[in-house]
């Protein structure tokens, strides 16, 4: 819902736009149930600086996006700090996608240890990124913007099929049957095709699925 307010000054706004936020919270009565809703308001004002009507609607929508993401049922206005940080989001964004491309991503392997017999029982797949701006960034931040963005398919399938990949490298240099463990979205698993894409990367790596 887009709503147009004017008031003589900011105090004044203020109040009018938390009254409408408390006013939206209150309970409804359907039936014998009462429901309630949380309300996100993203809040942008309209400056001599504005080129249009769009500009403030789109500065207003991004900021309700952020009230949503941080839980929801808050009210928060727009400012250069929030402008910055979907420019940076933004930025991050374009060049992950990139990244699967140019092939910036590596996996190193941490091994796993049998504290009884002190012998090495399997290695974990790790995701690293050599990027001259985000190579120290924490790897958990890069997973959960992939799955936001929709392309945590794709970037799984290449750790899967480079693990693979790998084990198949050491086996053949006569190390053994390896275990590698590889961490899965769980946007990958709800995908019906996901024991096929397991298929595909044993079949391309050779490698034998025991």
């Amino acid at each position: 819902i887009i709503v147009f307010l004017w008031e003589e000054n900011m105090a004044s706004l203020d109040n009018r736009i938390v009254r409408l936020w408390k006013l939206c919270g209150q309970p409804i009565h359907l039936d014998a149930n009462n429901l309630l809703l949380k309300t996100s308001i993203g809040v942008s004002i309209l400056t001599e600086s504005c080129d249009s009507y769009d500009e403030v609607i789109h500065e207003a929508t991004l900021v309700k996006l952020k009230v949503k993401k941080s839980g929801g049922n808050g009210i928060d206005f727009y400012n250069e700090e929030i402008s910055k940080q979907i420019k940076q989001e933004e930025e991050l964004d374009s060049a992950i996608y990139e990244a699967i491309s140019a092939n910036e991503f590596y996996l190193v392997y941490q091994p796993i240890v049998d504290v009884k017999s002190n012998e090495i029982v399997a290695n974990e797949a790790l995701l690293r990124w050599a990027h001259e701006n985000y190579s120290t960034l924490p790897i958990p931040i890069v997973i959960e913007l992939a799955e936001k963005k929709g392309y945590i398919e794709e970037l799984g399938f290449w750790i899967l099929k480079e693990a693979c990949m790998q084990n198949k490298q050491w086996q053949d240099m006569g190390l053994g049957m390896m275990v590698i463990s590889v961490n899965i979205s769980v946007y990958q698993l709800e995908k019906p095709d996901f024991i096929d894409k397991v298929k595909e990367a044993l079949e391309y790596s050779k490698l034998e699925p025991e």
